[in-house]
């Protein structure tokens, strides 16, 4: 049986790191002091068979521990690389989705407007103060929480004051034909 090569790991975190790289055997782990520890306790020489292992790759693509790569051979030093370059890829591309997903705080200010909704008296509006996001004020009608439930009985009308469009929300009623119909 040929004796496996020893790989370099370093600790690259300013505490210590303890790895339990056989789960099933908790008393079986690695042990790795701060970085630059000066008594070098920062560096452990592993078989390259348990630097492949899943606890201690995880470790590396984390950014946990370094693995040395002169300490090892050119086919593991290869397989390692290539899995750090895809780990690195993954993390690139999710970072990528959240950033397109997050809400920009520029599109996010809200406007204090008038409630549009039927008043008790007759022919008046609400006019109950109620905060729309500015971003979807042309989306959906100005209602306050008491008139919410009327919002598909409003229709947009565009309006020009002056140059600038301007968008309006008229409510639909249905008149004595309407009523007939049905």
């Amino acid at each position: 049986m040929p004796v496996s090569q020893l790989v370099a790991l370093r600790n690259l975190k300013r505490g210590v790191t303890v790895l339990t790289p056989d789960r099933s055997d908790p008393r079986n782990f690695l042990e790795f002091q701060a970085t630059g520890d000066s008594g070098g306790g920062d560096v452990q020489y592993v078989s390259e068979e348990l630097a492949a292992s899943p606890t201690v790759v995880k470790a590396i693509m984390h950014g946990i521990l370094a693995l040395e790569q002169d300490t090892m051979s050119p086919e593991v030093a290869e397989a390692f690389r290539q899995q750090l370059r895809v780990a690195q890829e993954q993390r690139d591309r999710s970072e990528k989705d959240v950033a397109a997903m997050i809400d920009r705080p520029d599109t996010r200010d809200l406007l204090g407007l008038d409630c549009i909704g039927p008043s008790e008296r007759a022919g008046q509006r609400c006019g109950s103060l109620t905060a729309v996001v500015e971003k979807k004020a042309e989306e959906q009608p100005p209602l306050c929480d008491r008139h919410q439930g009327l919002a598909h009985e409003y229709v947009p009308t565009e309006d020009f004051d002056g140059d600038k469009k301007r968008t309006r929300w008229v409510r639909t009623v249905m008149g004595a034909r309407e009523r007939q119909a049905q």
